[in-house]
């Protein structure tokens, strides 16, 4: 026989014990024939420390002969065990490894059968052999069932075996040498190492342990190596028989051998032709784990032959030999076709956690069948196509976390059956085409952390509500077509809901929850006309690129719990963050511009928190205090009346605020780079961006000069980092109408030299508070339709109009300006640097106060009318005229000699 070389570590840079690859890692000595350890060193100092008197150089003349295990392997297995764990000793997590894996081959050799085991069964195998038992730093203080901590950690080693190599399932035995290198499992299957063979003659060796036949090969993995001299091995815990036909030796044996294997933990007959339980089976009083999946002859649970007493023999068929089993945990019978059951089966299993009973073809339980599985944990009845009702006693399952019912002819479910079983934790109810009702009974199940109905076709209930579950994480409900209404309001743990084939659903309630991410498949539902989530503070994403309509009532609002449950017939969407947007494409512009849907919206983008008000609101905040403060003074409250008439009479009202559209964007208090923000800016109409300190101009947050926009209105609102309003060719800003820009300490223009093109519809600009501001527009940019331009407060104000090359400029057009409104401007001196002539025949109003260094006013041509100016009296006596023609374009309408005051005195108050 060829020598086979196992390396169990490359390139070793120290010294290392050759005692640690069986202490530690687990690995056999080389003590077996034909086996030798393979250790490649980096230096003759590791070498030389490293070796003992018998080791010697070996040669390694073919590379597909070896295997290379890194001796880290499983420790780096029990290394992610800890890591994903957070419970236990490295220690205690490395034995548990070894342990798995060991098993593992023990399952899985070079002539396994075809059939493949499920991660579900290897992981309930490990868990009949006390492998998985908790350990002892289990942390506390949640409830946690066996079988959940079994399939947590069991799913967790078979995790780190695929991530390291060892063990990949479903499980491929090699066919040659080259396949045996894709996993430790296939190579040391195909190479006979770990498990041995062994034959149906020394099953009763007390050396074995794990003992797996695939016919008439059977081999057992017993790991002498490990068992120190004070402990004992009693026998078999574990016969695999899995898949064995009829002509097998073991199997037709094994009613003869069964009562001599009295330590057995895991008995597997699966996808074996049974047609009746070996009566043997009684004497297994250690039997943890009995499968019977895939047996599809067997159709009785009860025994044919006769079992042996003492002294004499007798028939034992009125009695099933599972009715002695009394420490069974798990009992797999998928695919068993049984058609009837009897309360003996039942007995004494007290401590069983586990019972799969899917395809049966079983009509009813007897009425006491689950009355004393006070310990069920497990119920699996999938496909049960002929299963009519469940017995009453299923509602005394106080233990059970996980319950399926498949395919079932059930029409009601037990009374009560949810309020005794507080611990149950995940529910299936799929294709129970008959069952009427049950949404009124699971919403007692408080426990209850992830539900699926599927199929439910009754016509007699039209709504789901399943509100304020306290434990409800996820939901799914697929094919209920005469749902119309569905509410899971309030249910604050639910993070994921899947809905599908609902025709006719048409209101949906995901508000209060915690709901992660929503599938494209809730707002294409084709007759849903109302969505609403609302206070849903862990959405991060929507599938804007995957809709195909929207409901009519869409409300979406991250932050807040609304109480009120009365929407407007418009989109609304409160979120904090940019990124909601990133899936908001061209597709969704073109479906928005083609009147598919999102035709009316209102969209506010802010954190959950901030102090950040809209413009309107503080000032009426400040008008009311001022209102309340004058009443409590009543001795003033006449002279504010009057001064307030005043103001009213000599002054024009203030640009009118901004005008919320039909498609309106909100943005408040935002820190971060508002990207995401592109395409929604295209089919946004007014834009209100207050408390901004992001956003250095409109370009920034996703405008291109080479894209239309539909913006009609701009507010920007104490954005202390905006320098510029527009900074780039706006060509396509025809649809532009009022701008009004407040309190932006950086702002220095209006838009750049660059901006050459029109804004063809603009009609008012309103510009305060911005003290940098040095000029509004260039000459260059036209402005046709503009009608109103107030400027207030800016202190650095230099020139309204201003261009570089501006000497050739013989007169600008501003056809449609009517008023002109400068406020607090101490620096202003021209309207424009180089005295060119405005062209504005519809202008009326010239409205000036505070404005000490403006010496001139423009020229005018081809005016209609004289432009009436209100402004101080001191300064309209200093302004200076180029001829007499040039003053009377200008009629002063200024307050009388008695109201003026003295400029240098510092103005405190405007009511006059």
């Amino acid at each position: 026989m060829m020598v086979v070389p196992l390396e169990v570590v490359e390139n070793l840079q120290w010294p290392i014990e050759t005692g640690s690859f069986t202490q530690d890692v687990g690995l056999p000595p080389p003590r077996w024939a034909n086996s030798q350890w393979f250790i490649s060193t980096t230096s003759h100092e590791a070498y030389n420390e490293s070796k003992s008197e018998n080791d010697r150089i070996f040669n390694v003349r073919y590379e597909e002969h070896v295997m290379i295990l890194v001796l880290f392997a499983l420790r780096l297995s029990t290394e992610h065990m800890v890591q994903v764990i957070c419970q236990g000793n490295e220690d205690q997590w490395h034995h548990i490894v070894i342990d798995c894996f060991h098993y593992a081959m023990a399952v899985f050799s070079r002539h396994s059968n075809g059939v493949l085991v499920t991660p579900d069964e290897l992981i309930y195998q490990w868990a009949a052999q006390g492998i998985l038992a908790r350990t002892s730093n289990e942390e506390t203080g949640t409830y946690s069932s066996k079988c959940s901590y079994v399939h947590r950690v069991g799913r967790v080693i078979l995790e780190a075996f695929q991530k390291y190599s060892l063990l990949q399932l479903p499980f491929l035995p090699a066919n040659d040498s080259d396949e045996a290198t894709v996993t430790a499992a296939q190579f040391l299957a195909y190479h006979d190492l770990i498990a041995e063979g062994t034959t149906v003659q020394q099953l009763f060796e007390n050396k074995k342990n794990w003992i797996s036949f695939a016919g008439d090969r059977g081999w057992h993995v017993s790991r002498q190596w490990l068992i120190s001299e004070q402990e004992t091995n009693n026998g078999p815990t574990a016969l695999i028989l899995r898949g064995c036909s009829q002509h097998s030796l073991v199997l037709s044996k094994l009613d003869n051998l069964l009562d001599k294997l009295c330590f057995l933990r895991a008995l597997d007959l699966s996808y074996t032709p049974l047609e009746s339980l070996p009566s043997s089976i009684g004497y297994l009083l250690n039997l943890r784990l009995l499968s019977l999946r895939g047996c599809r002859h067997l159709r009785t649970l009860f025994s044919s032959t006769k079992t042996r007493t003492t002294d004499s023999t007798m028939n034992i068929s009125s009695y099933s030999p599972m009715s002695t089993l009394c420490h069974l945990e798990i009992l797999d019978m998928n695919g068993v076709p049984l058609s009837h059951l009897t309360q003996d089966v039942a007995n004494q299993k007290g401590n069983l956690m586990h019972l799969d009973m899917s395809h049966s073809e079983i009509t009813t339980f007897p009425s006491n069948f689950f009355q004393d599985m006070s310990n069920l944990e497990d119920l699996i009845l999938v496909n049960c196509s002929r299963l009519t009702d469940l017995p009453h006693s299923v509602a005394e399952l106080s233990s059970l976390t996980n319950l399926e019912v498949t395919g079932t002819q059930i029409r009601y479910l037990p009374q009560n059956i949810f309020e005794e079983m507080q611990k149950l934790q995940s529910l299936k109810l799929i294709n129970n085409k008959k069952l009427i009702s049950f949404a009124e009974s699971i919403s007692r199940a408080h426990g209850l952390i992830d539900l699926h109905i599927e199929g439910y076709e009754s016509i007699m209930v039209e709504e789901i509500r399943l509100e304020k579950h306290p434990t409800l994480v996820s939901f799914m409900l697929i094919h209920a077509p005469y749902i119309r209404r569905l509410s899971l309001r309030g249910c604050r743990n639910l993070e994921s809901v899947e809905l599908k084939n609902l025709g006719l659903l048409e209101e949906l309630d995901l508000s209060a929850t915690a709901i992660q991410e929503l599938s494209a498949d809730i707002p294409n539902l084709p007759h849903l006309s109302q969505l609403v989530m609302v206070g849903v503070p862990s959405l991060r994403r929507f599938p804007w690129h995957k809709l195909k309509r929207l409901p009519d009532v869409f409300c979406l609002d991250q932050c807040a719990d609304r109480k009120n449950n009365q929407f407007d017939q418009v989109t609304q969407v409160w979120v904090n963050d940019f990124r909601f947007f990133y899936s908001f494409d061209q597709t969704v512009v073109d479906f928005i511009r083609n009147r598919r849907f999102f035709q009316h919206f209102y969209v506010q983008i802010a954190p959950c928190i901030t102090d950040c008000r809209k413009p309107q609101d503080v000032e009426l905040m400040l008008h009311n205090k001022l209102q309340e403060m004058v009443q409590k003074q009543t001795t003033y409250l006449d002279v504010y009346s009057s001064c307030n008439a005043e103001v009213n009479s000599v002054t024009s009202p203030l640009t009118a605020p901004l005008r919320q559209t039909d498609r309106h964007l909100e943005i408040f208090g935002m820190q971060q780079k508002p990207d995401g923000l592109y395409y929604l800016l295209k089919v946004t109409r007014s834009i209100l961006v207050a408390c901004d300190n992001s956003v250095s101009c409109l370009y920034s947050m996703g405008y291109n000069p080479g894209d239309s926009s539909d913006l009609e209105e701009c507010e920007l609102h104490e954005c202390h980092k905006m320098e510029r309003v527009f900074s780039v060719n706006v060509e396509d800003l025809k649809n532009l109408r009022n701008v009004h820009a407040c309190n932006l300490k950086r702002l220095v223009t209006f838009c750049t030299r660059y901006c050459t093109s029109a804004f063809s519809s603009l009609e008012r600009m309103h510009l305060e508070y911005c003290p940098r501001l040095e000029h509004m527009v260039p000459l260059g940019i036209k402005l046709p339709c503009l009608q109103t331009i107030d400027i207030m407060f800016c202190y650095n104000l230099k020139t309204i109009f201003n261009y570089e090359d501006s000497n050739d400029i013989i007169s600008y057009q501003l056809p449609g300006l009517q008023r002109i409104r400068l406020q607090e401007l101490p620096l202003l001196q021209h309207f424009d640097y180089n005295n060119t002539t405005i062209v504005a025949p519809m202008w009326k109003e010239l409205h000036i106060r505070g404005c000490w260094s403006l010496r001139r006013l423009p020229r005018l041509q081809d005016q209609l009318k004289m432009v009436k100016v209100s402004g101080e009296r001191s300064w309209w006596n200093k302004l200076q005229w180029d001829s007499p023609s040039h003053c009377k374009s200008y009629e002063p309408k200024l307050p009388p000699a008695f109201a003026s005051f003295d400029k240098r005195v510092e103005v405190t108050s405007y009511l006059r």
